[in-house]
């Protein structure tokens, strides 16, 4: 509603984007900037003209915000605070390059929210080359909107360019929304829609980590990643859509929910989750009317899923969609909050506004992106098709505390190497697809080709540390019996010279397949001593298991429980550790020179599957 003073309040998606902006102030997380690339005789006078109708059309587009005793309000201006502008890049040496230029530039312009919250600019690059630029905070836009803005605007052009007045139909006002919502939030609906939130967040979940721990303190700095994946593979997902089991409501729909599937599938492989959410807007336009609103309407819910043991692609794409019928039946006006908003930190947008052609010209849309975003979004994937290409257009945008430049690389082709999969078989389980590429053995290193640093500290400089600090402390402690760390640094220290004895300077992996004990602990660190590398093999593996990691990863040796060893079957060369073996008075030879460098192996692990 609004008061005396002609302001009105915030609904609830604007109330997310102004607490957003005002906690990352000086940064332009919120712009929502697209060029579109126009080819042909576009007049600045005819667009200026039909720009100048949209504004007085549309008051979303006229709205500013002010602070009012410390709670935000909006305002919608009688008259447009700026029309369009005008620049020529056609003088330049190299037109598309000042062009980029120019679009990183205002891409990253901080809007002042109490004066004008967009910027239209008309660009000449060349004869029949021209690029209208448009950018908005998304307080007062969301990408449907763009759409309509956009078809409203080559509407007038046309009639400009006809000489007919620019008398249409109006569009709805943005400020009837807010009332509406705002009689909204005490609805029955709302009230079922707030009681399942309250009730399906219960349970926090747990942040990501993908490739290497998350700061805390982290940017809203990102990069944007574009993913191809072709036409055939766009093919495969509409045909797949389609298809017994996936058919959904509509297509977009059956879309969305692939796409939601294979990340899901991402976030479980990289960071081991079983519970997940994935943010998602739900777009609030349900009836004609909201269809032709310019202002933002989407709130983001989660789509939440829990991963059971042997998941297959069939099986969660089931959870998926699921999950967002949920969100959709409670995806109620005014209905998201903080609470929705800490139960994600990856997001996924599935845009399906289109744009045709300027006024018979033809239009390619890029959206432009100001590498930056909420910095508790590590990772957001946009998925669009603007221009009807056939072809899914796929956008990355990585958290750049949370992933490096090779790392973004990495998430790209991780993402398709998953995608492949399920358009392959739908019923493959999802731990089982190998996320390496071809003749890779094992996970890549992150900035593998960066000197190491001489300075660092091993794991066993550590240990060291500590056995020096304080030698009789307890270091283990298993059942009734303790091990101190003095007697556990000499008990290792013998177990690394055992190894140095058997004279394999090729140091080959050494597999470890024992009971949990302090024995186990003390050849693990006598094998990092040795400068070796240990694989961790459970003995409950069936044979086949055990033999096919002991030859893929190529170990030379095992160190076994007394009575596991027999099982081997010579199949490789055994150390057996008898149960106190360790036990009997160990003089401390203090520190073993061993060769551990900073870029040594210190351990391969088969998990189950990634």
């Amino acid at each position: 509603m609004d008061d005396a003073s002609g302001n009105f309040e915030l609904t609830g998606s604007q109330l997310a984007i102004w607490t957003g902006q005002s906690l990352q102030p000086s940064d332009p997380l919120y712009n929502m900037a697209l060029a579109f690339h126009i080819e042909g005789d576009v007049s600045f006078e005819l667009l200026s003209a039909a720009f100048d109708a949209l504004l007085a059309d549309c008051d979303s587009l006229r709205a500013v915000f002010d602070t009012v005793d410390g709670r935000p309000q909006q305002r919608f201006l009688d008259n447009a605070p700026a029309s369009l502008q005008w620049v020529d890049l056609s003088g330049e040496s190299d037109p598309s390059s000042a062009l980029e230029h120019w679009l990183s530039e205002h891409t990253r312009h901080l809007f002042d929210l109490g004066k004008c919250l967009y910027e239209s600019t008309l660009l000449r690059l060349a004869d029949r080359r021209f690029v209208w630029y448009l950018n908005q905070h998304h307080l007062i836009t969301d990408a449907w909107a763009v759409s309509v803005i956009f078809k409203r605007v080559v509407d007038f052009y046309e009639l400009a360019s006809a000489g007919s007045t620019m008398d249409k139909t109006p569009l709805p006002q943005f400020r009837d929304q807010v009332a509406y919502e705002q009689k909204k939030r005490s609805s029955k609906l709302n009230k079922i829609a707030e009681k399942f939130w309250a009730e399906r967040l219960e349970r926090p979940l747990q942040s990501s980590e993908f490739y290497r721990p998350v700061p805390k303190n982290r940017s809203g700095q990102t990069k944007r990643h574009r993913c191809d994946i072709g036409e055939e593979r766009s093919r495969a997902i509409r045909e797949l859509a389609e298809r017994e089991g996936f058919r959904s409501l509509t297509s977009d729909l059956s879309r969305f929910q692939i796409f939601c599937t294979v990340l899901c599938s991402l976030l479980f492989r990289l960071t081991g989750n079983e519970r997940l959410a994935i943010g998602t807007p739900s777009h609030n336009r349900t009836s004609q009317r909201l269809k032709n609103l310019v202002g933002i309407l989407i709130e983001i819910f989660p789509v939440q899923v829990e991963i059971e043991k042997g998941e297959r692609f069939s099986t969660l794409y089931e959870k998926v969609a699921k999950g967002t019928r949920e969100l959709l039946m409670h995806a109620q006006p005014g209905a998201s909050g903080a609470r929705q908003n800490r139960a994600y930190d990856v997001l996924l947008n599935y845009i399906t506004a289109t744009f045709g052609d300027f006024a018979d010209m033809p239009v390619r849309s890029d959206w432009v992106h100001a590498d930056c975003g909420d910095r508790n979004h590590l990772l957001r994937l946009q998925v669009h098709d603007f221009d009807h290409s056939n072809e899914f257009e796929l956008y990355f945008d990585l958290n750049t505390d949370a992933f490096d430049a090779e790392e973004r690389e990495w998430v790209c082709r991780h993402f398709v190497r998953l995608l492949d999969a399920l358009i392959a078989n739908p019923n493959t389980e999802i731990a089982t697809v190998s996320l390496l590429e071809e003749g890779e053995r094992y996970w890549p290193t992150p900035n593998a080709n960066q000197k190491p640093d001489t300075n660092f500290a091993s794991v066993m400089d550590l240990f060291m540390r500590q056995v020096r600090q304080d030698p009789a402390a307890t270091a283990l402690i298993c059942g009734e019996k303790t091990v101190s760390y003095s007697d556990l640094e000499a008990q290792s220290t013998s177990f690394a010279q055992r190894l140095d004895s058997m004279q394999t300077p090729a140091r080959p992996p050494v597999a470890i397949i024992m009971r949990r004990s302090p024995e186990c602990v003390a050849v693990i660190l006598g094998v990092l001593k040795s400068g070796r590398t240990y694989v961790p093999i459970d003995s409950h593996y069936p044979n086949e298991r055990i033999r096919f990691m002991l030859n893929d990863c190529g170990a030379g040796l095992a160190v076994v429980d007394e009575e596991d060893g027999a099982h081997l079957g010579g199949h490789i060369a055994c150390i057996a550790i008898r149960d106190g073996d360790f036990d009997h008075e160990v003089s401390w030879p203090g520190d073993f020179s061993s060769n551990v460098r900073p870029d040594d192996t210190a351990y391969i692990i088969y998990t189950s599957g990634s």
